[in-house]
């Protein structure tokens, strides 16, 4: 009995993963807000839409992910390079519509921890999201 009830004690005490979402086209972002807040387990901290912002949301906000619409134009090595040096634990995840051997290799050459494609569906996005809080090594 004292095990199931320290088990469901963790279960409950388990901290949201918190996300930043990064883009500037409104319909995608909409739906990645939309997304994010509908999944109990994920805790959207903020929406950026440029550098500046992205860099403001991680001093404020503290995310455990930023997740970048990578159809959003954008400097994304520059970004990522800040956000390492801000906070090494924050995991960065592309999200795209490509998903070839050579949209994976920009990805991970640019310093993005995981890369999902806008094809795979939502599930799959939610799943390394919260991978990446999980498992972040």
């Amino acid at each position: 009995m004292f095990d199931g009830n320290r088990r469901r004690l963790r279960r409950n005490q388990i901290r949201k993963c918190r996300i930043a979402v990064v883009g500037n086209q409104p319909q995608l972002l909409e739906a990645l807000v939309d997304l994010v807040s509908e999944e109990p387990r994920l805790d959207l901290v903020g929406v950026a839409h440029d550098a500046d912002e992205v860099l403001e949301l991680a001093r404020s906000r503290d995310p455990h992910v930023v997740l970048f619409d990578l159809e959003s134009t954008g400097t994304y090595p520059t970004i990522l390079n800040d956000l390492t040096r801000h906070d090494p634990s924050i995991r960065t995840v592309a999200w795209s519509s490509y998903d070839d051997a050579d949209a994976l290799r920009r990805s991970a050459n640019a310093g993005f921890h995981r890369h999902v494609s806008k094809c795979s569906g939502a599930e799959s996005l939610i799943t390394v999201l919260l991978e990446e809080h999980a498992d972040p090594a």
